[in-house]
């Protein structure tokens, strides 16, 4: 039933069984999703949602909208426009503050 392995055939098989076992737990890394960032306007507000979450970014009398976004670490920069009587202008964030 059972066939025994010659001596020198017995380290190998269980140099290769280490192996694999070592080389499985060393190239392990947990993989991490990427943030995923999304802008525009809801309730005449400029805002920006990332992973789901939203961020309000201007409230207020006059119509705002967010039209792109850039992250660089952990930096948010984000442009738009508003609106209000007057006529259009150009908006830009940093976070959440205006700048």
């Amino acid at each position: 039933m059972f066939k025994i392995l010659h001596p020198p055939i017995k380290p190998l098989v269980l140099y290769l069984a280490i192996s694999c076992i070592i080389l499985s737990f060393t190239s392990f890394k947990p993989k991490t999703e990427p943030d995923v960032y999304v802008v525009g306007s809801e309730d005449r507000s400029a805002v920006y949602w990332k992973n789901g979450i939203k961020t309000i970014l201007a409230t207020g009398p006059v119509d705002a909208t967010a039209t792109n976004i850039y992250v660089a670490g952990k930096d948010v920069y984000i442009t738009g426009y508003t609106r209000d009587t007057t006529g259009y202008g150009t908006a830009k964030w940093k976070g959440c503050y205006s700048y």
